[in-house]
């Protein structure tokens, strides 16, 4: 019998599952099938991003041209996912959707906070571990491209990824140039503001996902949400629920 389970008919695929349930599946056969479930989930995950499918509210937010974007979302709704493949096309030069900076990207993202070592587990840094695929990583590589010293991801295209965090003061984000300025949730606000000159030079986008749960978070509903809805030039927001992510 065929182990390879995308061939097989729908005739097959009965007899197959029959001797499952009756124990009469040769044992041969049993490890090839195993076998080949293991690599197709090993494939997978070596190459998340191209098994990426947005849902609708997704795709209208990696679509947007607009300099200033946000996908405003539910717990689990799949802003992490979509935030993710945003970065990795965006730091790979080949947008799915649309035309982008080449080569070397230079860009921050600021999360919530900082991962205390390479292998503190955050939320932000495991889906970008997942996106990430290993040709754009030094020698294939994660622990090779993570600075943990600088909480930076430097990749094979010599362009590089660093992270801030929410609780560092004015001076952690001066005196670089960027093409793209990342958020995850809301920053306090100085921090949204602080961006701009940043991306002054380059043109440069800033992008944020965010569950806004706090009253100190409103000012990104005044400043992006609004903005869009009046369809202020270069602004765009959308908002997903959990109940649209369809994974």
């Amino acid at each position: 019998m065929n182990a390879d389970l995308s061939s097989l008919t729908q005739e097959e695929y009965v007899e197959l599952m029959n001797a499952v349930r009756n124990g009469t599946l040769p044992e041969d056969v049993l490890r090839e099938i195993v076998a080949t479930a293991e690599e197709e989930i090993g494939e997978r995950r070596e190459r998340r991003i191209d098994f990426y499918e947005p849902m609708p509210k997704q795709l209208a937010f990696h679509k947007s041209k607009a300099r200033n974007r946000a996908l405003f979302k539910g717990n689990r709704a799949g802003g992490t996912e979509a935030m993710a493949a945003e970065i990795v096309w965006l730091m790979d030069g080949k947008h799915p959707y649309k035309e982008v900076y080449q080569p070397p990207i230079r860009a921050w993202m600021v999360v919530q906070q900082l991962p205390a070592s390479i292998d503190d587990h955050t939320p932000q840094l495991e889906k970008l571990r997942e996106f990430f695929p290993r040709r754009m990583l030094l020698g294939g590589s994660w622990i090779q491209s993570w600075s943990q010293s600088s909480y930076t991801l430097n990749l094979c295209n010599k362009g590089w990824l660093r992270l801030k965090s929410h609780g560092q003061d004015d001076k952690a984000l001066e005196s670089e140039y960027l093409h793209y300025g990342f958020f995850d949730e809301p920053p306090p606000k100085w921090q949204w503001e602080a961006m701009r000159p940043r991306l002054s030079d380059l043109r440069g986008d800033r992008l944020l996902t965010c569950t806004v749960k706090r009253q100190e978070d409103m000012w990104v509903k005044n400043e992006i949400w609004d903005q869009a809805e009046r369809h202020v030039d270069g602004y765009f927001a959308v908002m997903m629920s959990t109940w649209e992510n369809a994974y």
